[in-house]
């Protein structure tokens, strides 16, 4: 778009992060983590797209995406997963945003390095990312009753989230074996390149959808 204002580097880290939490409700929804009646339709990126009306659920979920929001301006996220998980805590889907970022390539962390996307370009690729989404239904196995599930935050190299051991932390520490899906097939979602940032997004599904976490023993 000519003349359009180029995003900077914290610009898109904001989007970025209103694009997460918009995209775990949309999940939830359209993977049935909850009943569809708890869910609201409102409009985002210039579609449709559901909101879940608890208040805890929302809580946990917007207090999630604001803790990994310093470590993303930061460029120390590497990835962030949605896991949805059985009654039994077995990892049946993990959807991921994988995120490759420049600033941690740099002793400065950039905030006024510019993307090569402006607002309304940003926007139309998290328009897309979520039509891809609420495809899902269409190249994915039908989950079973009891389901939940876990936000994860994989971060670059050993750092630690800048609000690990804080009072009232949304962040405690993982295993990545609690959150690994089991014989995974691979779907690719979709990719967007910012410049300054690169994200894509893939769903790995269970070879067969198990029920319990002694199916996960070979």
């Amino acid at each position: 778009m000519a003349g359009a204002q180029m995003l900077n580097y914290v610009e898109i880290v904001d989007v970025l992060c209103e694009f997460f939490e918009v995209a775990v409700h949309f999940i939830l929804y359209h993977r049935g983590v909850y009943p569809a009646d708890l869910f609201e339709t409102c409009r985002k990126y210039g579609i449709a797209v559901k909101r879940s009306r608890h208040p805890d659920l929302n809580s946990y979920i917007s207090e999630a995406v604001a803790a990994m929001k310093p470590d993303m301006e930061k460029g120390l996220v590497k990835k962030i997963h949605i896991v949805i998980l059985s009654d039994k805590y077995a990892a049946l889907e993990r959807f991921t945003f994988e995120i490759k970022s420049l600033a941690n390539r740099s002793p400065d962390p950039g905030h006024q390095r510019q993307g090569s996307v402006s607002i309304s370009q940003l926007q139309d690729h998290l328009r897309a990312f979520l039509m891809k989404l609420a495809t899902c239904e269409g190249y994915l196995s039908n989950l079973p009753q009891g389901i939940t599930f876990r936000i994860h935050v994989e971060m670059e190299e050993d750092f630690v989230p800048a609000s690990m051991g804080s009072e009232g932390s949304a962040w405690v520490p993982g295993d990545e074996d609690e959150i690994r899906v089991s014989n995974p097939s691979i779907v690719p979602l979709r990719t967007v390149d910012m410049g300054a940032i690169r994200v894509q997004m893939f769903v790995e599904e269970a070879g067969l959808h198990v029920t319990s976490s002694d199916d996960l023993i070979a």
